[in-house]
């Protein structure tokens, strides 16, 4: 099946993990092979390659450039510390992307955020037209409340919002191309990488995806929207769906990888699911204060390894 558009939140930590094995030498042989097979396997794969590898060619150069500046002055003092710097710029500017992209891969969208919450952390918003937003844990929010607009980007993250009826211009959400588009009501809209989630508490709201006809979505009921496709209006089950708030997490036939990215959400980091356990579905309600230990709990029970490379770093396969 041909694939078009832009690659995938995780089909970009896939090339990142590709990356970091072939450079360090970590893929060879039958790991070569696989890594091949995988570059074919989807255009998009190829995409997401190369910008790792042109964002390391970027940050290359000017690491080098830092480090032969630092060894020229201690030169005379410190002649054999100044070859082993320059040696050791590349691996300098490589951890420097690997920390980059393991602690805060969401550091440009708080940049262009006006709302942030941190791993682990909720804030309720007041908005300028009266309405209000809840902004779960690791959640970057945008505001455009000028010229009669009435607009949030949800950037990253979940937000409950409740929304100030009776105003001149409907309000919106946006995420990506995707956007909801609300009366009065309240409603929650969750992104998990590049899909979004759309659960109806009060009201109703339209859901209008990139390459769809706007859908109607009432009380009760939820839609997903993935790669601007939106996928058939069902029943919800609001109380879990909103667990959240009063920090619970309930998962109901969730695939792993989407309960790795609501929990990644309290703790610094990245969890990363490997292989076709990505695909294995969880049930169970798992407190939020405690993620790590959920997900210790989660692998024994699918029959799973969760190895902890270091603090900031979990991989489950």
């Amino acid at each position: 099946m041909e694939a078009h558009g832009k690659p995938t939140e995780d089909q970009r930590d896939l090339a990142a993990l590709w990356f970091v094995r072939r450079t360090g030498g970590a893929a060879a042989g039958e790991a070569e092979a696989e890594f091949i097979a995988w570059l074919a396997a989807d255009p998009r794969h190829r995409s997401a390659y190369d910008d790792v590898e042109d964002l390391w060619i970027h940050l290359e150069a000017p690491a080098a450039r830092l480090a032969a500046q630092s060894s020229s002055i201690r030169r005379r003092q410190e002649g054999w510390l100044s070859r082993k710097t320059w040696a050791l710029a590349p691996m300098a500017a490589f951890a420097a992307l690997g920390l980059f992209w393991i602690v805060d891969p969401s550091m440009s969208q708080d940049w262009r955020a006006d709302a942030v919450t941190s791993r682990g952390e909720q804030k309720t918003f007041e908005l300028p037209d009266g309405s209000k937003l809840h902004a779960a844990a690791d959640t970057a929010l945008k505001f455009d409340f000028e010229g009669g607009r009435r607009q949030v980007e949800l950037l990253r993250g979940e937000a409950y919002f409740e929304v100030r009826p009776g105003q001149a211009n409907a309000f919106a959400v946006r995420v990506g191309g995707d956007r909801v588009d609300v009366a009065g009501t309240k409603f929650d809209v969750d992104r998990r990488g590049d899909a979004m989630i759309v659960t109806v508490r009060e009201g109703a709201v339209d859901v209008l995806g990139q390459e769809s006809s706007a859908v109607r979505l009432e009380q009760g009921r939820r839609v997903v929207v993935a790669a601007g496709k939106t996928a058939p209006v069902e029943p919800a089950d609001v109380d879990a769906a909103l667990a959240w708030m009063s920090r619970r997490l309930v998962f109901q036939n969730l695939p792993l990888r989407d309960v790795a990215i609501v929990l990644q959400r309290q703790v610094k980091g990245r969890f990363f699911v490997l292989g076709s356990l990505a695909d294995a579905k969880i049930s169970g309600t798992f407190p939020m204060d405690d993620a790590p230990s959920s997900l210790d709990t989660i692998g024994a029970a699918i029959g799973a390894n969760v190895v902890r490379l270091t603090p900031w770093l979990t991989i489950v396969y």
